[in-house]
This record gives C-alpha cells, structure tokens and sequence, in this order.
C-alpha cells in the first residue's frame, strides 16, 4: 500500500482536531513501570515491525474493558466468562493530556475509510492486516497526523 491511495485532501476530509479530557487504557502488568509508553507489538494498527507503535485509549472504561479484554472472544460461545486469572493480569490507569494538548486525529468513524479510500475491515475486521497497512501507510506519508479515532466494534 502507498501513500498515494491517501491523498492530503482526502486526509485533511478527516482531520479531527481532539483535545483528551481524560481517557482509559487497560495494559499487561509487564507494563505497569510506563503505562503510557506505547510498546512495539502487533495490533490492529501496528505490525509490529514498521518502526513505530501505538497507544490505545479509550474514552470509558467499559469500551477500553470491550476492546482489550473481551474483544472477539464471545463470538458464538454458549459460555461468556472472563477468568480471574486473566483480569488480575492486567493494570489500567485513567489519564488525560495537557489542557493545551491538540491531537490531530483521523476520524475513521462513520463513512470515514470510505471517504480515505481505505478498507473498511482496517476499524472492523477481525483480521488485522487492513487496519496495519492503513496505519503504516498514513505514518509514512503524513507526518503531522497523530492517530485515529474510530468506534468501538462492540
């Protein structure tokens, strides 16, 4: 994928200026030392490999709980549980940016990867590769971009 399937105008079509009031991010205890460093790993908008990484957050606590713990994992399951194990390994923190802090988003909300010309499996799919080479593409050809905002699937 090239920058040249996201061009500035469709970008700038996108653009959400976003200022954090405060947000929740749930992360491995491993991490517990630097919670807000994003950590090189696989995702759906980091491969892993590309030279940069991602910090996920979430403006509640419930849809950060959604996207970090539970995720796919109800899907046609007659039994719906989370074990113990699995929460008390993990930390979260509630956290917030500088009132003066303006991040420049790409609002994938809505109509917002048709409008890119972007896969619509990149906010929605399973699969992974869509929202990377998404991501990978935006960070190599648009600098001043920070990240995205997009719904959460549940």
């Amino acid at each position: 994928m090239t920058s040249l399937q996201y061009p500035r105008a469709r970008v700038d079509a996108r653009i959400r200026p976003f200022t954090i009031g405060s947000a929740y991010r749930i992360f491995g205890l491993a991490h517990i030392g630097a919670p807000l460093s994003p950590h090189l790993s696989v995702s759906r908008f980091c491969d892993g490999r590309s030279g940069y990484s991602v910090l996920y957050a979430a403006l509640t606590f419930d849809t950060a709980f959604a996207e970090t713990i539970l995720r796919d994992r109800f899907v046609q399951r007659a039994q719906r549980t989370v074990s113990l194990d699995e929460i008390l390994a993990r930390a979260w923190v509630r956290w917030s940016t500088k009132q003066a802090a303006v991040l420049t988003l790409i609002d994938l909300g809505g109509f917002g990867c048709l409008d890119l010309g972007a896969p619509t499996d990149a906010v929605r799919s399973r699969h992974q590769a869509a929202g990377q080479a998404l991501s990978r593409a935006i960070y190599r050809a648009h600098e001043d971009v920070d990240g995205f905002v997009c719904t959460h699937r549940g």
